[in-house]
């Protein structure tokens, strides 16, 4: 296995880990809402067993960068671009975002632009339209189900994690207002854009209008020569 380098702040106060630092090209992973970077711990070894050089941090607000709030995509983004300019292979990176991670992905993107971004894959990339009085309940509600949800199927870790001001009602409104339609998106300056999104059924499943969304932020488009899939 390739070899790790301990979890340490960055300059920006920011929590990452290092995995293969000898790795000659940069892949930053970017978690999902409510969760840490330990949601990559499965991935990890498949990457750095192609030779990626890995960074993956905890985004504000959570895992071991709990203490940088309040949470928005675009702190998130402020401060992932100084940890690419500083430990990515030649200060560039392609950039892997789930979920609420694809949010801050995106907002990572406009911002460092084709001389930091190599590329850009977004996972279960979803914006929402809630009406008012259902959006005002909405933080309790998603705050409610993911402790009632942790509290159930791992106790331990979901009491632990409430102790260290993890997953609090405040994140989940700071969540909710990410994943609004009202959330205009800045222009995405990349050459390869790569969107994964299920199909919707019954059951809720990512939107194919948000990836749409999505897509209609990158600047120039395929006129320009950039890839969108």
């Amino acid at each position: 296995m390739a070899p790790s380098v301990e979890p340490s702040p960055s300059d920006t106060g920011l929590s990452f880990a290092v995995h293969n630092p000898e790795g000659f090209e940069t892949i930053l992973l970017i978690h999902g809402g409510f969760s840490s970077r330990k949601d990559w711990d499965l991935v990890v070894p498949l990457l750095t067993a192609k030779d990626y050089h890995l960074l993956v941090p905890d985004l504000p607000s959570h895992g071991e960068s709990v203490a940088i709030q309040p949470f928005n995509v675009e702190l998130a983004a402020e401060l992932l671009l100084p940890l690419i300019k500083t430990h990515a292979y030649n200060g560039k990176a392609h950039i892997v975002g789930m979920s609420l991670g694809a949010h801050v992905a995106a907002s990572l993107a406009a911002l460092g632009g084709p001389e930091h971004i190599s590329s850009v894959f977004a996972l279960g990339f979803n914006t929402f339209l809630p009406r008012r009085v259902v959006a005002a309940f909405f933080p309790p509600f998603i705050y409610t189900l993911q402790r009632t949800v942790g509290l159930v199927t791992a106790l331990v870790t979901e009491w632990t994690r409430l102790r260290k001001g993890e997953g609090t009602l405040a994140l989940c409104e700071d969540a909710v207002r990410t994943l609004s339609d009202g959330r205009t998106l800045k222009g995405i300056h990349v050459r390869s854009l790569v969107i994964a999104a299920t199909r919707e059924t019954w059951l809720p499943k990512d939107k194919i209008e948000s990836a749409q969304q999505l897509f209609r932020a990158v600047v120039g488009g395929r006129e320009n020569g950039n890839r969108v899939v």
